[in-house]
């Protein structure tokens, strides 16, 4: 059939044997009842069971119509049951493996290292990037001058983590900062070379400068402020584990604000002073 994806949008719920279609069914948001055919469907089939994301009846010949009708019944009448059970499966199978993949492929050739004197034109550059300074919450030019009084106050400040990331053949593929206000909150600014945006570098890059930070200081929460006409930029860091916790006024901007915590918990505490992080703010272009 060519249609499988509009019947699946359509059905309320489905019966299926346990190969891939049980993977596009979750995806879908379709509750499932998996009947195994199959030895190499059983793990899967017991395993979106025991995570609530399908109900598994078992082997095929061990199920009589009566049984099968019972199941059906049951999920057709719980409607709480089928809801959950779409957010189980949807979060076991959410369509970003594709992403995933590239970014674990990705990471084996991409590093941070510590910015060095000779970076201060570079990065002048790329914060007088047209598509960095409509993202930043102060879009004129950065002179000359008052860069180099940024950058030299920056790379002596030891409460800034300032980092390059570079591809496997050592060529700088953007710059992460993570400038920390406080004893456990930390701000984080990013943006990637023009030739290098749409290639997945902007939510690895924000991973792996997190993981830094979290594994060097004592900094539990990482803030992000995102005006809300920036998507790339909201969905690399929702890539990367932010979580969006409402909308914030930066610079008389309305932004979004996104934070992720040490160890990805669900508790996220906001900052008690935004202006700290004001006098630096300059959002992403992903």
């Amino acid at each position: 059939m060519t249609n499988m994806s509009s019947l699946m949008a359509w059905a309320d719920i489905a019966i299926s044997a346990g190969g891939t279609t049980v993977w596009e069914l979750a995806f879908m948001g379709v509750p499932n009842i998996v009947i195994v055919t199959a030895d190499n469907q059983r793990p899967i089939a017991e395993q979106l069971h025991s995570l609530g994301a399908a109900v598994c009846l078992g082997w095929h010949e061990n199920n009589s119509t009566i049984e099968i009708e019972q199941g059906v019944t049951r999920l057709l009448t719980t409607c709480g049951d089928r809801t959950e059970m779409v957010r189980r499966a949807q979060g076991v199978v959410d369509g970003e493996g594709a992403t995933r993949i590239l970014m674990q492929m990705c990471r084996k050739n991409i590093t941070l290292r510590q910015v060095r004197e000779e970076d201060c034109s570079l990065l002048r550059e790329w914060a007088n990037d047209p598509a960095v300074r409509t993202a930043a919450f102060l879009s004129d030019p950065i002179p000359w001058e008052e860069h180099l009084r940024w950058f030299k106050h920056k790379l002596h400040d030891p409460n800034c983590f300032l980092y390059i990331a570079l591809d496997d053949q050592d060529t700088p593929v953007g710059q992460v900062r993570l400038d920390v206000n406080g004893e456990n909150e930390a701000k984080i600014d990013v943006s990637i070379d023009r030739s290098k945006r749409g290639l997945g570098y902007g939510n690895h890059v924000i991973n792996m400068a997190a993981e830094e930070i979290f594994s060097a200081t004592a900094v539990r929460t990482i803030h992000a402020f995102i005006k809300l006409d920036n998507k790339s930029s909201m969905k690399a860091f929702e890539k990367a584990k932010f979580k969006k916790l409402g909308i914030e006024t930066v610079k008389g901007i309305e932004a979004l604000h996104y934070a992720r915590t040490r160890g990805n918990e669900q508790q996220i505490f906001k900052p008690d002073v935004l202006g700290g992080w004001e006098q630096a703010l300059e959002p992403s272009s992903l």
